[in-house]
């Protein structure tokens, strides 16, 4: 008797023991597992790989710009290169030429090109009796009863200006043509006149002259052309009389000395375009005896003046034009560039000279040199052809986090004369850059029913055994809140592992499972699982306690 009471004792301490553990797991477990809520997994995101062509416009379809735009190099000279476009292509345009400039010619101030001659005083020195510009010229009158020594001088001056910086031409030819006449009385006293004179030293004279200087008449002024009369009013009984000189030119210096006075002032000039031609006049009249003697210039005239020159372009080393684009940057979520291979196509009008071996076709990406796709001009042909064979290899070039450039220029390397224009074209320009994707998930969205109640944010049931439970979710894109078909949703327990089923009707995902057959009495723990390419994995953690009774036990 004693023994049975023992084992009642033992039993009620097991069942009280058992009912205190359930108790404070109960209550226990819920604060746990209510803290569990969805979890978001990083599903394996979808990798693409792709292939694009980054260039806009590759063939030049118009409009160009500004997809296109062309800018100078900051060295040489920008007049030597000029951007155009045509169908389809654009150029380089290589502005070599010659140019003829004729500055001055015909009667003074009476010719469409000889106007704009203005009369000035020589500084330091008289003005003749008679100074002024008339139809037919330069014209000078002087009389002179000697005394003194006398130099009586006077100028015309003209501005030139030609349309071109100097600077960027070679003089290779020039020439200068000034006519004068004269006429005297016998008084003037020249070598060969019958007389006497206590004085004479070189007689009387007259100098004709032009000058080229820059336009504010400062040194070095360089004289062009001469002529001093030294037998003009020549009279006596042996020697044959010249009171007159008819229309003749000025002696001028050689064609070289001429090129370099030219340059000399062009130089000087701050647009190297502008000039000053002088003429002048001087007169000298000697005192060569005591008595009065009138020395008389009845017409010294300066008729007209003709001056003009040939010119070549210097084309100047490190001239460069290029034709840019600045494109797309690439996608962030690209995360291997495989590959990246650049091309385009060129020709030339006409055969590079041979005398500039060194000038070239070259390309930058990203502002960066790509040194083994220099293409020397002297090697281009009169056809399109591909820079190289299947592309050039720019892979290590292409850059994350900035807009992909590409610049194609014509670099000129060479210090040269030309005489002609030549055109550099381009197009189809193409950069495909070979890459992997991966795409970024779709944010997602998991509800939980537990036999029709929404046990989302509190994913824990109690039931009794042998009880069947609905377990129903709603699988839905955030972004759009539109269901997700198709997904796989797998619920994982100690006695269970399926997949739930699809309700296209409802647009949900369910399964029904049995608290005798597949859970364990008490606590069971299951784990719900969303997997679905390109979304977000959706975990929900939920525990079903299963009790042998079916009265409720109220935690």
């Amino acid at each position: 008797m004693k023994e049975k009471k023992n084992w009642i004792l033992i039993i009620i301490l097991l069942i009280t023991f058992s009912s205190f553990l359930y108790l404070f797991y109960n209550n226990h477990g819920n604060s746990s597992i209510s803290n569990v809520k969805e979890q978001e997994t990083p599903n394996t995101s979808l990798q693409v790989s792709e292939t694009k062509q980054w260039i806009k416009n590759p063939t030049f379809e118009s409009p160009i710009e500004p997809t296109w735009f062309w800018t100078n190099g900051t060295e040489g000279d920008n007049t030597d290169l000029n951007a155009f476009t045509s169908p389809n292509q654009a150029n380089y345009g290589i502005m070599g030429e010659n140019r003829s400039f004729t500055l001055v010619s015909g009667t003074i101030n009476n010719s469409i090109n000889s106007q704009g001659w203005k009369q000035f005083d020589n500084e330091g020195y008289l003005q003749p009796d008679t100074a002024e510009i008339r139809s037919y010229g330069c014209y000078v009158y002087h009389r002179w009863q000697d005394g003194p020594n006398q130099f009586p001088s006077v100028h015309w001056k003209k501005n030139i200006s030609v349309p071109v910086d100097m600077s960027s031409y070679l003089i290779t030819s020039a020439s200068l043509e000034v006519i004068f006449n004269a006429s005297a009385n016998a008084n003037v006293d020249t070598p060969n006149d019958n007389g006497s004179w206590e004085f004479f030293a070189t007689g009387d004279s007259a100098t004709f002259y032009a000058q080229i200087s820059d336009t504010g008449y400062n040194p070095p002024i360089y004289n062009v052309g001469y002529n001093k009369t030294k037998y003009l009013g020549q009279q006596n009984a042996s020697q044959p009389t010249i009171l007159t000189i008819s229309d003749s030119p000025l002696s001028v210096v050689s064609e070289i000395d001429l090129i370099t006075a030219l340059n000399s002032a062009f130089e000087k000039d701050p647009n190297h375009s502008n000039i000053t031609i002088t003429l002048g006049i001087d007169i000298y009249c000697e005192d060569n005896i005591y008595t009065p003697d009138d020395d008389i210039f009845d017409a010294l005239i300066i008729k007209s003046c003709e001056l003009s020159f040939n010119c070549t372009k210097r084309i100047d080393h490190s001239t460069s034009l290029s034709w840019n684009q600045i494109g797309d940057e690439l996608d962030p979520h690209i995360t291997e560039i495989v590959e990246a291979k650049f091309n385009f196509q060129y020709k030339i009008d006409n055969l590079w000279p041979t005398i500039a071996p060194l000038s070239e076709i070259r390309f930058f990406i990203n502002d960066k040199l790509y040194e083994a796709g220099t293409i020397k001009l002297i090697d281009a042909g009169t056809s399109f052809q591909e820079a190289t064979t299947g592309g050039f290899d720019v892979t290590g070039f292409i850059e994350m986090g900035v807009n992909i450039s590409v610049s194609i220029q014509v670099y000129l390397k060479d210090s040269f004369l030309f005489d002609e224009k030549i055109n550099i074209s381009i197009t189809n320009v193409f950069l495909n850059i070979s890459y992997v994707l991966t795409l970024p998930d779709y944010e997602t969205d998991l509800q939980l029913f537990l036999n029709n109640e929404n046990k989302t944010t509190s994913p824990f049931l109690e039931v009794p055994i042998g009880e069947l439970i609905n377990i129903t979710t709603k699988f839905t894109n955030v972004s759009t809140g539109q269901y997700i078909n198709g997904a796989q949703i797998l619920l994982q327990g100690d006695r269970v592992l399926r997949n739930l089923t699809e309700s296209l009707i409802d647009q949900t995902y369910y399964t029904t499972i049995n608290s005798s057959s597949d859970l364990n009495m008490g606590d069971n723990f299951l784990t719900l699982k969303t997997q679905f390419l390109d979304h977000q994995t959706r975990v929900i953690n939920l525990r079903i306690t299963v009790r042998k009774i079916k009265t409720e036990i109220i935690p």
